[in-house]
């Protein structure tokens, strides 16, 4: 099976997949794309071109690890990188192979010296199932915990930077309070931990959760936009702010970097 259907929307058996995603960025590159094939123009056939590496961000292959040696792959990385890795976590709507493109192109646009990580969860990857999206991402909730344990503890990792979009900000957010009340915080800590449109409730995010991070962490950091469509369409559908939006509902709080990434 090709790497980009590999993996779909469905629940597995609970079980980590672990491997290596190969993903190559095009000389052409520009900071913030992630280039990709344009859609057929006729809409009854709705295909993409064919991915070229000479233009386009591609996933070339997949090499899967039992834990054993993906922890020994992790440690070996690290070693020589100064013990810097940041564990990205995508959002609703994403398949997994955008979820990779995504990370390599991260890590790539800021030049990051040490070992770029993916925690991928299983995302139905449509704009119309969003409800799915989130009892996926709750499912997901104790797998990612024992994820983040894994990495902070047992691959030798030093500074570990985490990056949450939309509802991975909620995974991440839920992730991180059940570990500051377990006690985590004698030997967990994290470096940077940075929420990009983050799908969170805004009060929940003020008084349960931005406290519990500040313990695991030495910086927050919430990038808001009041253009954001998905967050403007899941305040709507909640009926209460969310903690990456801007403008009136902009959450400003004491231990917080908010920076506003609005359009002008």
């Amino acid at each position: 099976m090709k790497p980009n259907l590999y993996y779909g929307g469905e629940r597995g058996d609970s079980t980590p997949q672990p491997g290596i995603c190969h993903v190559s960025i095009p000389p052409p590159h520009r900071a913030g794309e992630l280039e990709t094939p344009f859609i057929a123009s006729i809409p009854v056939l709705r295909r993409w071109t064919k991915e070229d590496p000479a233009k386009h961000v591609v996933l070339g292959s997949l090499t899967h690890l039992d834990q054993g040696r993906f922890g020994h792959f992790l440690s070996q990385r690290l070693s020589t990188t100064a013990g810097q890795a940041f564990v990205f976590i995508h959002g609703y709507n994403n398949t997994f192979a955008y979820a990779c493109k995504r990370t390599a192109q991260l890590a790539y646009d800021l030049n990051f010296p040490g070992v770029p990580i993916l925690y991928s969860w299983p995302s139905a990857a449509s704009a119309a199932r969003y409800t799915v999206d989130d009892g996926n991402a709750d499912w997901s909730l104790p797998h990612f915990k024992d994820f983040l344990q894994m990495i902070a503890r047992q691959t030798g990792a030093t500074t570990i930077h985490l990056v949450a979009h939309s509802t991975g900000g909620r995974l991440l957010s839920k992730a991180l309070e059940e570990m500051a009340r377990d006690g985590d915080i004698k030997t967990v800590r994290f470096h940077q931990v940075v929420f990009a449109a983050a799908d969170v409730d805004a009060d929940d995010f003020r008084t349960q959760y931005a406290p519990a991070i500040a313990k695991l962490s030495q910086r927050i950091t919430l990038y808001v936009s009041s253009a954001d469509r998905a967050l403007l369409a899941s305040q709507k559908l909640r009926q209460y702010p969310r903690a990456g939006e801007a403008g009136p509902n902009l959450l400003v709080m004491d231990g917080v970097d908010t920076i506003d990434v609005s359009p002008v």
